[in-house]
């Protein structure tokens, strides 16, 4: 499988929580583009973190500070990472996520989100688990993220500098409807 990003492009991200003035920290390994879209898809290697605070892994469009993706996640008390879907619609807090299934470590997924003009779509290896209405999420995908991140450098969930996690066959769906493969912006 042809990698399309390096596993150096671990990168550090800041993040200032003003109201309790915390600094909290995100180890993230992946990418993004800004660019219109109806859906992005990627293939991501699934790793099994030996302790967590908290790790994902997913494909997501987004735009409008709002967001729909796809992937895998694992949080403390789990003893193997689940599979999930969410959504996030800002003017109307319509948030929502589904966890199911037991993502195996090593396996390498295919996640996909993406919409046609009636329904957006979460698929995990070429199954459906779930459509929304875009009249409950209709934000304009400006952008696409294919990525993994964490908030504790013990989980590894995007990996380590000598193993990291693989990313391969990213695409995202055109407003034509046509997939297209993307180079991604690694941050």
């Amino acid at each position: 499988m042809k990698k399309i990003l390096s596993g150096t492009c671990i990168a550090f991200c800041l993040c200032f929580l003003l109201n309790s003035q915390v600094l909290a920290v995100s180890y993230w390994n992946g990418g993004w583009k800004t660019i219109s879209n109806n859906g992005a898809s990627v293939t991501i290697e699934t790793q099994n973190p030996p302790e967590t605070v908290g790790c994902s892994a997913w494909a997501m469009t987004q735009g409008d500070d709002s967001y729909a993706q796809v992937g895998y996640r694992k949080v403390a008390g789990y003893t193997n990472p689940k599979y999930f879907y969410e959504y996030d619609y800002a003017p109307t807090s319509a948030w929502y996520r589904e966890e199911f299934g037991s993502a195996t470590s090593g396996s390498n997924n295919n996640f996909k989100v993406g919409c046609d003009s009636t329904n957006m779509y979460f698929v995990i290896n070429d199954i459906s688990y779930a459509t929304v209405l875009l009249t409950t999420i209709p934000f304009s995908r400006t952008g696409i993220e294919l990525s993994a991140e964490t908030h504790d450098t013990a989980d590894l969930c995007p990996g380590t500098i000598t193993n990291p996690v693989s990313f391969g066959a990213a695409q995202y769906k055109n407003t034509s409807g046509s997939p297209l493969p993307v180079q991604i912006w690694a941050i």
